[in-house]
């Protein structure tokens, strides 16, 4: 088999098969899990890679398409299959670093895979047969599939199947989720059952993160959502989730009157899940979020995260957009508490907290942020009233982005900015987005005629 054809069998792997993998946390397992006979695998914190053998050769291949040969692991694999008289197999296997003086991290399987000194440290875990003799496996169950791993790995120390136990209730599985994970420390487990759902339960990840942004919900004087962001060594933002999960209504009402009095201008445009562009605020709070999971890839490729500066340069006081790098997507996130001990600082907010949980094909290539396209002002209009010492002004914008080939930005915008001298809340602001030209100018049309009234007067285009 040719090596393109290889990485292309193995992403789609990865995409349709532990892609569709359900994630549970363990509080869920009474009432999520279903099934009433279950095996039980223990996860390894490693690299999913699928070897490919023809009867005489093998090569193996990660998900970042590097094909892996002569490590350790995989010449005794082929030994064995020789040893087992296999004439063509594809098996699925966890590629990860030697756990002997404890557990080890996807960064250190990593590490030995891109350093020859180190692939003695290297494991390989044998955990599904794909095809088997040139035909699509069709084992009646996943006890049979493993029962041939086990023929064939089963003597082996180097690349040994994953641990596994049969369980026939629930409480089976939570005790040993306590052995393998809460005592062992491993990254959790993969639960099958007879039904065809395959489960992965593992802990709460726990990340401090600052809050960039929010939106308003329903019930005025309330947010919706907010926005979390991440920091790197060079003290760039990156977003790495939005939503309101965790917020009670007292938070709600407690976070809208902090927030809206830290509002700060910014070229960077984010919009939650109803679509509303979300107002950008000055990094002040820390808050502490839990996630069931954290991926770098979903069905469709890699994640991206917008990447923003704050205050560089002469954008003192907002947020700057500096483009999309390969980012992470957290599965449910939630607020937990506010981290009043911690500060909005690189070592407060690493954006390692999550980065160290994937892996990357080449951790050693620093991805640079693809400096974004400049945005085209279609419309500026400014209205201004007097009355007295009172000023009043209204300032109307739309932009074309010329960025929504990048997959993260509407292709229009429409700005709107309302002052009052002697108001309470002196600014105001709303945001609509549209991917369509005449529907943004028929939204920045109906702004005008309900907001532009008798007594308003047009200003000169250069004026603020």
């Amino acid at each position: 088999m040719k090596f393109e054809e290889a990485a292309v069998i193995t992403a789609n792997y990865k995409k349709q098969v532990c892609g569709a993998f359900i994630p549970l946390r363990p509080e869920e397992i009474e009432d999520r899990l279903a099934g009433t006979k279950f095996q039980v695998s223990r996860k390894y914190d490693g690299i999913l890679a699928l070897l490919f053998w023809d009867g005489k050769t093998a090569f193996a291949v990660n998900t970042g398409g590097k094909q892996i040969d002569a490590i350790p692991p995989l010449e005794e694999a082929v030994t064995l299959l020789k040893a087992a008289k296999v004439k063509e197999a594809l098996i699925a296997a966890e590629l990860y670093a030697d756990e002997s003086k404890g557990r080890t991290r996807i960064s250190d399987a990593a590490a030995a895979l891109s350093d020859a000194k180190r692939a003695a440290k290297l494991r390989l875990a044998p955990f599904d047969i794909i095809s088997l003799n040139n035909a699509p496996c069709r084992a009646a169950s996943y006890a049979e599939t493993y029962g041939t791993l086990t023929e064939w790995f089963g003597k082996s120390k180097l690349c040994a199947p994953v641990r596994l136990k049969a369980a026939s209730s629930k409480q089976e599985i939570k005790a040993l989720f306590a052995e393998w994970v809460e005592a062992e420390g491993s990254e959790g487990l993969v639960v099958r059952s007879e039904l065809p759902m395959v489960y992965k339960i593992k802990p709460k990840h726990s990340i401090d993160a600052a809050v960039v942004g929010f939106t308003e919900g329903a019930v005025k004087g309330q947010v919706r959502a907010l926005l979390y962001a991440l920091a790197g060594e060079d003290g760039d933002f990156q977003i790495i989730a939005h939503g309101g999960g965790g917020l009670s209504e007292e938070l709600k009402q407690d976070f809208y009157k902090r927030l809206s009095a830290a509002i700060v201008p910014s070229n960077y445009i984010e919009t939650d899940s109803t679509h509303v562009a979300f107002r950008m605020v000055k990094p002040e709070i820390v808050v502490e979020l839990s996630a069931n999971d954290v991926i770098g890839e979903n069905s469709s490729g890699p994640i991206l995260n917008g990447r923003l500066q704050f205050g560089k340069d002469k954008s003192k006081g907002q947020y700057t957009a500096a483009g999309q790098v390969p980012g992470v997507s957290l599965i449910q996130p939630n607020f937990e508490r506010i981290r009043d001990d911690k500060k909005v600082i690189p070592q407060d907010i690493r954006l390692a907290q999550v980065t160290d949980l994937l892996y990357r094909p080449d951790p050693a290539k620093k991805e640079k942020a693809a400096k974004p396209a400049a945005s085209e002002l279609l419309v500026r209009e400014v209205y201004k009233k007097e009355s007295g010492s009172k000023l009043m002004v209204q300032k109307f914008q739309v932009w074309k982005t010329n960025k929504e080939s990048a997959g993260n930005y509407p292709a229009y915008v429409m700005s709107y900015g309302n002052f009052s001298s002697e108001r309470a809340d002196p600014l105001t602001t709303d945001v609509r987005i549209s991917d369509d030209k005449k529907q943004i100018m028929a939204i920045y049309q109906d702004f005008v005629e309900k907001n532009v009234k008798k007594g308003w007067e047009k200003c000169c285009p250069t004026d603020s």
